[in-house]
């Protein structure tokens, strides 16, 4: 994963993944590499969640990880592809 940044180009990414364990650590290892990520866990308080999306949103973070739940995926409705 830490090769892929200098291969791609991209303005923002949405990963979604199904556990809160992977969230965190896809999150984590962006971060390590000084590379601006964060990351959406469901075990989040809502002002919280709403906090990190707002970075994103704002291009302060290229990277946003969260959690898909069967047939729901969290901030599925805000993304425009």
């Amino acid at each position: 994963m830490c090769q892929w940044k200098y291969v791609l180009e991209f303005n923002q990414v949405v990963i979604f993944v199904k556990s809160v364990q992977r969230c965190v650590a896809l999150a984590q290892l962006p971060t390590e590499q000084n590379f601006p990520a964060i990351g959406i866990p469901r075990s989040m308080s809502q002002r919280e969640r709403l906090s990190h999306y707002q970075q994103f949103k704002d291009f302060q973070k290229r990277i946003l990880v969260a959690i898909c739940l069967v047939g729901q995926c969290t901030l599925r409705h805000c993304i425009q592809l």
